[in-house]
């Protein structure tokens, strides 16, 4: 029984380790204002039921104190490797917001984004916050909870961790993390450069107009119209890019 019990609780305790440091970072369940001792409470809760599942997956229980650290460090490495992959995702949609908030006169308008840990642009701040109420509601976040979940047979446990894969990985999702960013952005993008054209132009012809007086108002008028014509696409093209992130990391 006493052999038993051991064998359990190491298991455990590595599903334990992957799982609690992906959700410590993983966009809805990680975020700061999310209570630590629940977010503990709920990783300790689904490594009890995921460790029978993946119990084959799993070594026995090394003799060796050091062989049982270096488990224990592996698992912790792939878990936040997992979360920074997942956060990467929600991450986009505050660049977007930067640069929407640039094109709309809204760049000097910043608050405290709980996502970033960090002042942001207002657009920003509502895109991250949009995207945790859409994550929730479409089930997305059943499909991360999934990744970590099959990241076993791309990471076994053991193995040594592929750093130079994982940072080649790491660095092709900060690049598709850009460019979303830049489709969401995209109609203010192209009617922000129209605008600023259209001033120049005004500018040159006539001189001594005060164009900086009369373009900010016009200018968050039109940013926002613009904004609320194209949000509802802008996030599905969010949501359709990360799903097709996430099929990437199931089988």
């Amino acid at each position: 029984m006493t052999d038993l019990l051991g064998v359990e609780v190491f298991s455990v305790l590595l599903v334990f380790l992957r799982l609690g440091a992906a959700l410590m970072l993983m966009p809805g369940i990680g975020e700061t204002n999310v209570s630590a001792r629940a977010r503990l409470i709920l990783a300790l809760l689904l490594s009890v039921a995921l460790a029978p599942v993946i119990e084959a997956e799993l070594p026995v229980t090394p003799d060796q104190p050091a062989e049982i650290l270096r488990l224990a460090f592996l698992e912790a490495a792939v878990g936040i490797l997992l979360g920074l992959m997942l956060r990467l995702l929600v991450a986009a949609l505050h660049t977007a917001g930067v640069v929407i908030s640039m094109q709309s006169g809204l760049a000097t308008a910043m608050m405290y984004d709980p996502t970033q840990q960090a002042q942001g642009a207002l657009p920003g701040n509502f895109l991250t916050a949009l995207s945790l109420v859409l994550i929730f509601t479409s089930g997305m976040h059943l499909m991360m909870l999934g990744a970590v979940i099959h990241s076993y047979q791309t990471f076994p446990v053991g193995e040594p961790l592929p750093f130079g894969d994982a940072a080649e990985m790491m660095g092709r999702l900060l690049d598709q993390a850009f460019v979303l960013a830049t489709q969401v952005a995209a109609p203010l993008l192209l009617v922000g450069t129209l605008f600023q054209v259209a001033l120049g132009l005004l500018a040159r012809l006539m001189p001594t107009i005060q164009v900086f007086f009369i373009a900010i108002p016009v200018q968050m008028l039109i940013g926002l119209s613009v904004m609320a014509i194209t949000l509802s696409a802008a996030m599905l093209v969010w949501l359709d890019r990360v799903g097709q992130r996430l099929d990437m990391l199931l089988p």
